[in-house]
């Protein structure tokens, strides 16, 4: 199933706040989707560049990254290079994206920048991480450049409130962009074990009785993810055997069964 660039999945992981394990999950569902063969392209829309950074490599020592190629200085293919982990190019994030925000404000269809970047662009699958904040540009333009849209959540009622935000702004790209885009699945991230008491427990409960399918398995409270993090290695390299690696395994099962990814 291929949309309009050639790509077979453009996938844009969004949330209405941070830390909430966005980041983790992107690079994560990279470094798996690779792991099986496919080729990858991580999009880092963050001027935190978290991802980049991960990913094994320093935003400041990069010409042109995903910033630049919203603003035509590059292209997709003169601005992707490689990361410490096979199959997975990058896109970098970085400060640049700071001042780069206040560039696109000027131009005409900031927000479609990306789509057309990725047109024809030879990956299997496309990531995109976003700065957190369902109404920013940049989850913008992830959004319209998407096939299919990703979410995370901590296990609480406050962040639990979050997601209809999100919905409401996928809503309103679907009308005015991409009629068929839709959210693809909602992963619920650093869950405490049980004994941290049941408002965790009842949370992904409710969350499974308001969207069903949409939620995958959940993925628990690792320090292994931090320290993946420190290491600059995929938890797939770093902690390959890990319980909250499995359950990456897991949430990548999920989202294949119900043909996201």
């Amino acid at each position: 199933m291929s949309d309009s660039t050639g790509i077979t999945r453009v996938i844009a992981v969004v949330n209405d706040a941070g830390s909430a394990g966005k980041t983790t999950t992107t690079v994560t569902l990279a470094a798996l989707i690779a792991e099986a063969g496919r080729s990858v392209l991580v999009v880092d829309l963050d001027a935190q560049a978290n991802a980049t950074r991960w990913l094994g490599v320093d935003p400041d020592s990069v010409a042109a990254g995903s910033g630049a190629v919203l603003l035509k200085e590059a292209t997709v293919a003169e601005a992707a290079v490689d990361t410490n982990t096979p199959g997975v190019k990058l896109l970098a994030g970085g400060d640049a994206l700071k001042h780069q925000r206040v560039e696109l404000g000027r131009v005409t269809g900031p927000e479609q920048r990306l789509r057309t970047a990725l047109r024809g662009v030879a990956v299997d699958v496309v990531l995109i991480d976003c700065q957190a904040g369902a109404g920013e540009l940049y989850p913008l333009t992830a959004l319209v450049a998407a096939t299919s849209v990703l979410t995370v959540t901590l296990p609480g009622p406050k962040e639990l409130e979050g997601i209809p935000r999100v919905e409401d702004m996928i809503a309103d790209v679907a009308d005015a962009y991409s009629p068929a885009l839709t959210l693809g699945g909602i992963v619920p991230c650093k869950v405490p074990p049980a004994n941290r008491g049941r408002l965790y427990a009842d949370a992904v409960a409710v969350l499974r009785e308001a969207y069903g399918a949409l939620v995958t398995p959940v993925v628990r409270d690792s320090v292994a993810a931090v320290a993946a993090y420190d290491h600059r290695e995929p938890l797939t390299a770093y902690a390959a055997s890990a319980p909250v690696t499995e359950d990456y395994r897991a949430v990548l099962a999920h989202l294949q069964g119900r043909g996201v990814l």
